[in-house]
């Protein structure tokens, strides 16, 4: 519907090569362009080739055009024509490009194969796996679709398999299109493959055998899940690191609010808080969503309520919910988790920090000040190393008649370890002694540092992970934890 070119890679190397891609089509066509990547993709790591980065200097300048920037009518209907002619320019390069192409073209089967992104891997490791060839065309620009590419390609065949993720869209595309190319093809998909969630190289496989109907797959197949099951891999909830601050103010939010608050979470790390034994994230729609919703269900119910929002999403979606909570005479408690960077995409600055994200200083824009600004009277900066601090100052908010903030404000733990050992600062490192330990487990089993780990019935931190908070000493009931000497 939004007539926007899209690009699907499906390694590191072509994610380089399709940014830049995406550029000269933005450029050539005046078009935005989507490069759509899924989280497969973005946690894989290979080989990415570095051409020649430019190093032009462009000075921008506006030139007024109300024709092309302002999109009120009448002149939209004209620009809506425009848009689709420059769409019917970009199916004519996505038929030349060569990030849609055929792969085993000179394989002779009745099976073809039409993937795209990540799907293309899948593809490829199974018919690996099966020592199989079969034709794939991988389509890099998805749409426009190379129209005549596809006929070209479908018309070879008795069959056609669809590999792609979730909706079936080059399927229906590729059912229009063999109308005309191939009346008679069978196109395998979606009856092959799930609807939901991501593909493995296991489900692929089967789709092959289907669309093939090759008897030796299944046995193949067998083998091939045979190997898998044998590595007997690990099972385990995705945790915040050893010395999070996170971890350290949820865990003193819990503890004040008691079991029948309310928990509202968003889009961070602080996601993890979701899993036990935390659990103080009962709902999470979208970024910046937190603060009205919990601001819903304290109107709605008068339950206790907490929202933990990051310091990132904040900045970016939190302060138009935190208007509409004081607007409303609601009374929430809003924990902003400070770890003074965007830390869950990969240590960006925000403007909260003082630094630019060309790493030049600039004014560093204070949390609580924007939270007096938008009229909220309660305003607390609290490090919630200091546990007992924390928690003090949830229960004291957490029965206010208005909204409340707190500012959880300590270092990503990461960030700080990196900056003392450049700077030659010895990292603490935490023990437990044993002498003193009553194994009440309850450093591991309510604040679940994945530092610490239990063997033989006995509590133990690994000194390889401990990045010395300082913050399990004040948990333990025994006082069993220490500075190892």
């Amino acid at each position: 519907l939004s007539c926007i070119p899209m690009l699907e890679p499906s390694d590191p190397e072509e994610c380089r090569e399709y940014t830049k891609l995406a550029f000269e089509i933005s450029e050539k066509f005046k078009s935005p362009v989507f490069l759509r990547i899924t989280t497969r993709v973005s946690h894989a790591s290979g080989i990415v080739r570095l051409g020649k980065i430019s190093q032009e200097k462009r000075k921008g300048f506006f030139v007024k055009d109300v024709k092309r920037y302002f999109n009120l009518p009448p002149r939209i209907i004209k620009m809506h024509e425009e848009l689709l002619e420059k769409i019917n320019k970009i199916r004519k390069f996505s038929e030349k490009t060569k990030i849609n192409f055929v792969v085993n073209d000179k394989i002779k089967n009745h099976v073809g194969i039409v993937t795209s992104g990540a799907s293309f891997n899948y593809v490829m490791d199974a018919l690996d796996d099966l020592g199989f060839k079969l034709p794939i065309l991988k389509l890099g620009l998805t749409y426009p679709l190379p129209a005549k590419k596809i006929k070209n390609f479908i018309r070879k065949f008795k069959s056609v398999l669809v590999v792609e993720e979730l909706e079936p869209i080059l399927e229906k595309e590729i059912s229009i299109l063999a109308k005309d190319a191939n009346p008679n093809l069978i196109i395998f998909g979606k009856d092959a493959l799930p609807r939901a969630g991501e593909l493995t190289e296991e489900l692929v496989i089967r789709a092959i055998a289907k669309a093939t109907g090759e008897k030796s797959l299944a046995a193949r197949l067998k083998a091939y899940s045979e190997k898998y099951r044998k590595l007997k891999i690990a099972r385990r909830f995705p945790l915040m690191c050893p010395g999070c601050p996170h971890r350290a103010s949820f865990y003193a939010a819990k503890q004040a609010a008691g079991k029948d608050a309310v928990f509202a979470g968003d889009i961070g790390c602080y996601i993890l808080g979701i899993f036990p034994p935390l659990e103080t994230q009962d709902f999470l729609f979208s970024m910046g969503a937190s603060e009205g919703l919990i601001h819903g269900i304290k109107k709605a119910t008068g339950q206790k309520a907490i929202a933990f929002i990051g310091d990132s999403t904040f900045f970016h979606a939190g302060i138009p919910g935190l208007i509409n909570a004081v607007y409303n005479k609601s009374n929430p408690v809003i924990i902003i988790l400070d770890n003074r960077i965007t830390a869950m995409t990969g240590h960006q600055p925000h403007p909260g920090i003082g630094i630019t994200g060309m790493g030049e200083e600039t004014k560093e824009i204070k949390i609580e000040d924007i939270a007096k600004a938008c009229g909220v009277e309660n305003v607390r900066v609290v490090d919630p190393y200091n546990l007992q601090e924390m928690e003090d100052v949830v229960k004291e908010f957490i029965n206010k008649d208005s909204v409340s903030v707190i500012v959880a404000k300590r270092e990503c733990r990461l960030l700080a370890v990196r900056k003392m050992r450049k700077a030659g600062i010895k990292i603490p490192v935490f023990e437990i002694d044993q002498r003193k330990c009553t194994k009440c487990g309850k450093c591991l089993y309510e604040f679940a540092c994945p530092a610490i780990f239990e063997e033989n019935g006995k509590f133990y931190i690994d000194k390889d992970l401990c990045l010395g908070c300082g913050v399990c000493p004040q948990i333990c009931p025994a006082k069993a934890i220490h500075v190892m000497t």
